[in-house]
């Protein structure tokens, strides 16, 4: 319980009680702009211990009075079927970690589907919590000649009633102040009042003692009839296994009785609801008219048209992504790479420096970046959701999607992850049941993001001959395409596999709801992007710097030996460079400094003289010797090694570690110096190391492997869980080893190299 306290003229304390308030409702009912309208910029978003469902709190005064608002995710019943749903019956319910005193409960419904609405609110009432109804969209079920008797209708449900328009911030300030001024009580039980038989309450009465860890009677007797109208696992209830044998001995006992158990709620709360409703409400006689959701409807649900205005949607939000997202995206590489620099320029050189400038500064640089494009992701899904559009993507790509064992809402998710997998992943927030979205998560990755890009086109610029066929494809054109239809079709058959195994769920019929179009709430839009944007910052976010300032580690150190002349490869020449190497090892080709050019060498006398080169001394030049007999059998030797573990902090990073290792600077993909050195790199017996088998191998191996710390940590944000993340990187890494492995001794059976 939370007190605050005002202090009064003469210093007079006056402890007031805080009251909380839970919000709830069912989707799309503007439960969230109401949120926004009563609590105004008082808000903070978490997430509720143990899961990643958000949980959105905010507060506000009314004179002297502070109101806690806690909005629960949106649900259609107090039957869970995903964690949003879970944690609103756990907090109902009073089994939820997080215990509070809860003054009373808000739930918000559409006006122009009150029957439907009614059901969660008839059940809320009966967990024996203060409850009022704030019937939302009022001046849209007006539109509609709609008429709700509130009076009556507050009368015949035993609550508080008010009339919102809450994107108009109408009925808003009456229900601040009732909140705040009155003392609510719990309402009269609704299941005293449904029709059921004496059989069936009987039978109630059987399962009550058995609900003892549910505080309140009443909330005992409704979830007793909830658990007779359920054939699931029980999962989250106390000695489930005494539950399921006296539910399933109840259910035969109903069935005798030629009862329908599965709707035995349904039935008895609608049948009630019903004559509520037909004395409350009243539809005005008028001539029917299609409503302009339904014509719009008719454009984007066709069969054939909705599926084309889908993939313009997706392609107005990829080229956000892509080439939107560039501009702050640079800037904020620009920025960071400036900062390094100051640093390098202002402390001598040393670990400090070292650990600011390229492990630090970098790593919160390697956050940031992603921001441009989680912003443009998420500011495009919250308008798609507010505007309505979201669910008729998910309907339009329901059947296509389906074929592959995934959800309709899956195809924004990844195609999203073409850009980036991260917030591809995040995107999957949008999917309700928790399998559909754990398979989306764990394939998203084996997308073709954009920072694989700048590893294929070195390696196909380096290995791939420029070959055209027919005097229009070119073969280095027909394998870039190849890698990202690789990833789809790998991505596909691995949903699959999980949905078929691991994941296996029953096949259920797709039932979505298609809520009225309406003009999207800027501030909104604003506001969720601004939340999920920060959540990244402030929970991946430091999973990402962590790992990142390890990965910085494990290329920086030990120091070799000797300080004062390090030995590098560089196009096959020895090189001898002079003390004055940047920091990271490469030698300064600009400014003061020497290189001495000691004649052409095998790779075996590079490999007895580096010991002083800084990146072949470090933990990961280590443990890419070290892998060196496992990824040979792939065409891999210790520098492709070192490549691959030095990825892990980003797969571009793939770009800057072969430059290092060949002692190059200020080179990218495209870099002539760089695409020669690999060209030209050779094995003690001439055998070029990057021949166009070995960078095929390597390509698939990058397509299908997961080598990006922040994908990782970001799904263990997600899933809230290692066990998910660890699971994407083994089955990755073997899919990956498996496919190069294929491709390369396949290859050279066929292709003698």
């Amino acid at each position: 319980m939370k007190f605050f306290m005002v202090r009064q003229a003469h210093h007079e304390r006056i402890v007031i009680k805080m009251k909380t308030f839970l919000l709830v409702g069912n989707p799309n009912t503007g439960k969230t702009t109401l949120f926004n309208a009563l609590t105004g910029l008082h808000q903070k978003v978490g997430n509720y211990a143990g899961v990643t469902v958000e949980k959105k709190e905010g507060t506000f005064h009314v004179n002297d009075q502070k109101i806690r608002l806690i909005d629960l995710p949106g649900t259609y019943s107090l039957t869970p079927s995903s964690p949003d749903e879970e944690i609103v019956v756990q907090t109902l319910l009073g089994l939820s970690s997080e215990k509070m005193s809860i003054d009373g409960v808000i739930v918000v419904a559409d006006a122009t589907n009150l029957e439907r609405n009614l059901y969660l609110t008839t059940q809320v009432i009966d967990c024996g919590f203060p409850t009022i109804l704030a019937v939302n969209m009022i001046d849209e079920a007006k539109k509609k000649g709609q008429s709700i008797e509130l009076e009556l209708l507050s009368k015949r449900l035993g609550i508080p009633v008010f009339f919102t328009a809450a994107n108009k911030k109408r009925g808003v300030a009456e229900l601040k102040t009732y909140l705040a001024t009155e003392t609510l009580r719990a309402p009269p039980s609704i299941l005293t009042q449904l029709q059921l038989s004496s059989s069936v309450r009987s039978h109630l009465e059987q399962l009550e003692p058995h609900l003892a860890h549910i505080s309140h009677s009443n909330s005992r007797r409704a979830e007793a009839l909830r658990l007779l109208s359920r054939d699931d696992k029980l999962e989250t209830y106390p000695q489930k296994q005494n539950l399921l044998k006296l539910c399933s001995t109840i259910h035969y006992m109903l069935e005798t009785e030629h009862v329908d158990w599965k709707s035995l709620e349904a039935d008895a709360r609608y049948q009630w609801i019903n004559h509520v409703c037909k004395s409350a409400c009243s539809r005005l006689l008028q001539k029917p008219k299609t409503s302009m959701t339904d014509r719009i409807d008719a454009i984007v649900t066709h069969r054939m048209v909705g599926p084309l205005f889908f993939f313009l949607i997706v392609g107005i939000i990829f080229q956000a992504l892509f080439s939107w997202a560039t501009f702050p995206m640079d800037f904020i590489d620009s920025f960071f790479g400036k900062a390094s620099n100051v640093i390098h320029r202002t402390l001598p050189e040393g670990p400090i420096r070292s650990l600011l400038a390229d492990g630090a500064v970098a790593g919160i640089g390697g956050i940031i970046i992603f921001l441009p494009q989680i912003a443009f992701l998420f500011f495009f899904i919250a308008l798609l959701e507010d505007s309505g559009y979201m669910a008729r993507a998910a309907f339009v790509m329901e059947q296509l999607m389906a074929k592959f064992g995934l959800h309709g809402k899956s195809f924004i998710p990844l195609i999203s992850s073409f850009a980036c997998a991260i917030p591809g992943i995040m995107a999957t927030r949008t999917i309700e049941s928790k399998r559909d979205r754990l398979i989306t998560i764990l394939i998203a990755p084996l997308m073709s993001c954009s920072a694989r890009l700048p590893v294929y086109t070195l390696l196909i610029a380096a290995c791939i001959p420029s070959l055209t066929f027919l005097g229009i494809f070119n073969l280095q054109g027909i394998v870039m395409w190849s890698l990202y239809l690789l990833g789809v079709i790998a991505a596909i058959a691995v949903a699959f596999l999980l949905k078929k195994t691991i994941l296996k769920t029953p096949s259920l019929p797709f039932f979505i709801e298609l809520p009225p179009y309406r003009l999207p709430q800027f501030s909104n839009v604003f506001k969720k992007t601004w939340e999920r944007s920060k959540l990244f910052l402030t929970n991946a976010g430091t999973i990402i710097f962590a790992l990142s300032i390890i990965l910085w580690f494990l290329t920086s150190y030990p120091k070799p030996k000797n300080h004062v002349a390090e030995n590098s490869f560089q196009n096959g020449q020895m090189i001898r460079v002079a003390s004055t190497s940047d920091p990271r090892g490469a030698p300064r080709q600009r400014g003061g400094g020497t290189t001495e050019t000691t004649g052409p060498v095998s790779e075996n006398n590079f490999e007895m003289n580096s010991s002083e080169s800084k990146i072949a001394y470090s933990f990961a030049g280590r443990m890419g010797k070290a892998i060196e007999p496992l990824i040979e059998p792939l065409g891999f030797n210790w520098k492709i090694g070192i490549g691959l573990i030095a990825s892990f902090a980003a797969r571009e990073v793939f770009i800057s570690t072969m430059a290092i290792v060949y002692s190059l600077e200020d080179t990218d993909e495209t870099s002539e110096s760089l695409i020669s050195a690999i060209r030209n790199d050779v094995h003690a017996d001439g055998r070029k190391v990057f021949n166009p088998l070995v960078a095929l191998s390597l390509l698939v191996f990058y397509v299908l492997a997961c080598q990006c710390i922040s994908t990782v940590a970001v799904v263990k944000r997600e899933t809230n869980s290692w066990r998910w993340p660890i699971f994407m990187v083994v089955y990755m890494t073997l899919l990956a080893y498996g496919a190069s492995f294929i491709v390369y001794q396949g290859g050279k059976y066929f292709f003698p190299l």
